[in-house]
């Protein structure tokens, strides 16, 4: 279940960030927002006011401290905050301060953390208003296609193992055990499985559906180790990859992934004023928006991120290693990614 959700239309979002979306973007949520920092803003005038009443009446010393201030056009009620192009022009108040501010030093048992900053404050969102991310027609995403061929087989969601708990097994094994003790575990009477041995077991899984399909490729690698002839050793090496068009479409109709993602470029500030620039996600930096200008109207911009790293290929690959290239796409939410 999504660990957030809007505070104004209860929609259940998975990350903080796509909270911070939904209601910029949310013409419903976003007039609620407004009328929340409407309500601020008049608690806070009202406050202001009765703190000048209170002043009026205080000791000497403490109306000296505010006469100092008079004439400044620092108060909250003369904020002049500049109208610019973004899509919320909204002014942030802040809590008027305590007489007697507390200490500074925590004492035993207080919590020195931070609060956590309010999911529907503090962003204020420019929107791309060229044309961008448009929606040409719609078919049935890769999972979608593994969900219906299930539905027309007439077979089980857990298919080809009987039930979750054999699922849930299977992976285990998949993960943690080798080969041979796989077949020493499948020999014992109280394993109650559908696969006899190792074999079986992985024709099991490799009859799952997955994504992108795999292609295999032999590549002749010069090292820097010199045989005993004086010549430079080669070796020919194995090389799986996908199609990585067909991983970034798969990505993008994966889903788990729907809340989580951006297909238009924004910029995100803290303020209304617009200077003080958020840089969080991808779709928030310069350089999408700059492409996002140079592409035919409607275009939508993927990045594609690379990394890689050395790992042990799996428990049954001995001490085998390889150096596999991941991708992921920009689009995705960080949190998520």
């Amino acid at each position: 279940m999504p660990a957030h959700r809007c505070d104004y239309c209860l929609k259940p979002i998975s990350t903080l960030a796509g909270v911070k979306r939904h209601i910029a973007q949310s013409a419903a949520c976003q007039q609620q927002w407004n009328r929340v920092l409407e309500h601020t803003a008049s608690t806070a005038s009202v406050d202001d006011h009765q703190i000048g009443d209170e002043m009026d009446n205080a000791p000497g010393i403490v109306s000296d401290q505010y006469d100092e201030s008079d004439g400044n056009d620092s108060g909250r009620d003369n904020l002049d905050i500049q109208e610019g192009p973004l899509v919320q022009q909204l002014q942030s108040y802040a809590e008027p301060e305590p007489l007697n501010p507390p200490s500074r030093h925590a004492s035993v048992g207080d919590d020195v953390e931070d609060e956590p900053a309010s999911a529907n404050g503090g962003r204020f969102v420019e929107q791309y208003t060229g044309a961008a991310a448009h929606i040409l027609g719609s078919w049935p995403t890769v999972f979608e296609d593994m969900e219906n061929a299930e539905n027309t087989s007439g077979g089980s969601q857990w298919a080809p193992f009987q039930n979750e708990e054999e699922w849930e097994l299977a992976r285990f094994l998949m993960k943690n055990v080798g080969q041979t003790k796989i077949d020493d575990f499948l020999k014992l009477s109280l394993s109650g499985v559908s696969f006899a041995n190792a074999h079986a077991f992985l024709k099991y899984v490799d009859s799952l559906r997955t994504g992108p399909a795999w292609t295999c490729e032999m590549i002749d690698v010069v090292g820097d180790a010199v045989a005993e002839d004086g010549s430079t050793r080669r070796e020919q090496l194995e090389l799986w990859r996908r199609d990585p068009v067909e991983c970034v479409m798969e990505l993008i109709g994966n889903p788990a992934f729907r809340d989580a993602m951006a297909y238009v470029p924004e910029r995100a500030y803290a303020d209304s004023e617009g200077k003080n620039h958020i840089y969080d996600e991808m779709w928030t930096a310069d350089w999408w928006w700059d492409v996002q200008g140079k592409l035919p109207a409607g275009a939508t911009v993927a990045p594609v991120i690379l990394s890689s790293d050395k790992t042990s290929l799996s428990v049954f690959s001995g001490d085998k290693k390889a150096w596999p290239v991941y991708l992921t796409i920009g689009n995705i939410s960080k949190d998520i990614r």
